[in-house]
């Protein structure tokens, strides 16, 4: 305990002045001596022991009454923590505004009632202070103090954010600041619900500053979230049955039934039901449907939970391709392999070029170029197709069995591999690297007992330093037979032998067309249903949707959003950045001169889709096995907090009690010599 005016302490060497009085007011009991005790019946026989009780008790309640008075003037009050409140300068407001606080409290909506409390405290303190502030949105102030009235200005402005950051994340980032202004203490003030999947505080990195957590708190944990969508089969063609996945994650304590569960597709309802989901469960289910025509499709699967809203609908872009469009460039025209295998199926657009009349203009439009024995590679063509698979396009190559020079100097161009001597040893291609993307759902069951191609003769495929390359065949030795490796957004498929039954079995077996077809299925393959927003910044775009006069634009008419997004180039290959004007879920056209050329479905990250908090205690928990001490955790009512403010900045006072108490031994003094002792002393 502490007092504000100390001096009117010295006051208390005045008690001794009733006690003097005290003292010399006792005197001695006189005998007095009547003729007739009859006038003395009804007066009270009153002991001597008796009558010094009273005055002691009538002495005690008087200093009593004195020393509470004293106290009252002398203002004191309990330091609730020393230092906790700093005096410096610049203080710390981190304001949590994701999504977490669209809930509900006693209040009103978390983020309001949450606001509210930060517009109070920043009140609290002096207009010659100054402030810095942090919320999900990256940085409010980016690390630049600002005065009482463009804080309170920015706190009543700041609003729900789709963006996500740790609770730690922002307070380290303020903690920065303050170290590099080398400001040594500071106070930092949290506005949150202290979700538990947002509040890491293992990681602080805490110096001499103060954490005071003012917190907001739901009035019910509890969501269902409609997780994620995805095809079983990501390569899909129009007239086909498309297969739809979903997952459904419930938040609740109980069991709940008939929750409405809606299919949409271009803004039509395609599907609408009830369904039961368990406390606690994660469901996984699907739906099946068909699209007759090519195009883009905007797809969302919704769920009506009725309480946190952001994380019930998830949407989704389909885009169905007229087919695939396929090249090869071949010097032996009499070879066929390729051509036969794509011509038995109808989705496969295939063309065939001889290496001297490629048609340049349109050779960047297929999803796939093979090369196949090709002689030579002129530097226009290797400069297509350096551009091509940067850009996003997938390249096999079977060699020439006489002339490597121009391949190995192609090859070299884009990585560190290259094809070496030839070796004539006769062996079983089987190993398949079937966990890989190309081999998915290609076979069924095991391959122990598979009737494998044979390789006859091979070149070897010779990797200098480190690449990236991955083996797709290899033979019963362990030797690479087909490998790919990426370069750009695109990849290269290279063979160890010519597309020559001399060389090798393979064209002939019937791995052979599931092989180049799962291999022109690739680009399709690479399509995702949808980003999370919080973790996209960049999207990968094809070379063929870019033009230096031609800007792209992102369009969602529903949110009135229409941005030309910025086009970069990194490591060879084309991106598009997401602007950050675009922070609402939803489906996105990618256009150019009114041509829809691409589609992109964002949602909203699902890290806060479980509504569980930190109590008090777990906080204090974690943050004491961290050594760290400055910390306080308010949880009053808007109203309160300037009070509550002001008991960290100056204590508890205690004047009000002591003049409480003094006023009830004041009272007492009345009542002992008025009721107790009429005569008094």
């Amino acid at each position: 305990m502490a007092f504000y005016y100390p001096g009117f302490l010295f006051a208390f060497a005045a008690l001794s002045i009733p006690i003097i009085i005290h003292l010399f007011s006792l005197r001695r009991h006189e005998r007095l001596y009547f003729t007739n005790t009859r006038l003395l019946e009804k007066v009270d026989t009153k002991t001597k022991t008796q009558n010094r009780i009273k005055h002691l008790l009538i002495l005690l309640s008087r200093l009593l009454f004195l020393s509470f008075l004293i106290l009252a003037f002398a203002q004191p009050y309990l330091k609730v923590q020393d230092e906790l409140l700093a005096s410096g300068s610049t203080t710390g407001i981190v304001l949590d505004n994701s999504f977490s606080m669209s809930a509900e409290s006693s209040e009103g909506i978390l983020i309001d009632e949450s606001r509210e409390k930060a517009l109070a405290t920043v009140n609290s303190f002096p207009s010659a202070q100054s402030f810095l502030i942090s919320s999900n949105e990256r940085e409010i102030s980016s690390g630049n103090s600002m005065s009482k009235k463009e804080t309170l200005f920015r706190i009543s402005s700041s609003d729900l954010t789709s963006n996500t950051e740790q609770i730690n994340v922002l307070i380290n980032r303020q903690i920065n600041v303050f170290r590099e202004k080398e400001i040594d203490k500071a106070s930092i003030f949290v506005f949150s619900d202290f979700q538990k999947s947002t509040t890491k505080l293992a990681q602080i990195d805490m110096t001499s500053s103060s954490l005071i957590f003012v917190r907001t708190t739901p009035e019910l944990v509890s969501n269902i979230s409609m997780d994620s969508v995805w095809l079983v089969k990501p390569a899909v063609r129009p007239g086909e049955e498309i297969t739809l996945r979903y997952r459904i994650t419930s938040y609740e304590d109980d069991v709940l039934t008939n929750i409405g569960l809606t299919f949409i597709l271009n803004d039509e309802i395609k599907m609408r039901k009830g369904i039961t989901i368990n406390p606690g469960q994660s469901v996984d289910s699907s739906l099946t449907f068909t699209l007759a025509e090519p195009g883009f499709y905007k797809g969302e699967m919704h769920i009506d939970d009725g309480t946190i809203a952001f994380d019930d609908s998830y949407f989704f872009s389909l885009s169905l391709k007229d087919g695939i469009h396929v090249a090869e460039i071949t010097d032996d025209s009499k070879n066929n392999f390729i051509s036969k295998a794509f011509s038995t199926e109808p989705y496969f657009r295939f063309i065939k070029y001889s290496n001297q009349s490629i048609d340049v203009d349109n050779l960047g439009k297929n999803q796939l170029i093979i090369l196949t024995n090709l002689k030579n590679i002129s530097s226009g063509l290797s400069s297509i197709l350096e551009s091509y698979i940067a850009s996003g396009g997938n390249v096999i190559i079977f060699p020439n069995q006489k002339s490597l020079d121009d391949l190995n100097g192609f090859l070299n161009r884009l990585s560190s591999i290259s094809l070496g001597k030839t070796n004539r040893d006769s062996t079983l291609i089987n190993q398949l690297a079937s966990s890989d993307q190309v081999f998915d759902k290609v076979f069924e069951g095991t391959l122990e007992n598979a009737d494998f191609p044979i390789s006859l003769k091979r070149f070897d495929i010779v990797e200098r330093g480190l690449s990236r390359m991955q083996w797709l065949l290899r033979n019963e030795a362990g030797n690479d037979i087909f490998v790919k490796f990426p370069y750009g957004t695109g990849n290269i498929f290279l063979a160890s032998f010519p597309l020559d039954e001399k060389w090798n079995t393979l064209p002939r077996h019937g791995l052979f067309v599931p092989l180049i077809f799962q291999i022109a299925y690739q680009q399709s393959l690479k399509e995702p249903t949808g980003y999370a927003l919080n973790n996209i910044t960049m999207m990968p775009v094809k070379k063929n949707w870019v033009s230096e006069d031609i800007p792209l634009h992102l369009i969602n008419e529903m949110l009135n959003v229409d941005v030309i997004p910025e086009v970069t180039t990194i490591d060879q290959k084309k991106y598009i950045r997401i602007p950050e004007s675009i922070n609402r879920a939803g489906i996105y056209r990618i256009e150019r001169q009114g041509e829809i050329v691409g589609q992109i479905a964002l949602n909203y990250d699902r890290l806060e889709s479980d509504p569980a908090v930190l109590s008090n205690e777990e906080i204090l928990l974690r943050l004491d096995s961290l050594g760290i001490k400055n910390i306080e955790i308010i949880t009053d009512k808007t109203s309160d907090i300037e009070q509550s403010i002001e008991s960290l900045r100056s204590g508890i006072p205690l004047w009000k009690y002591c003049l409480i108490f003094a006023l009830i031994f004041l009272a007492a003094e009345v009542l002992l010599i008025r009721f107790v002792n009429p005569k008094g002393i």
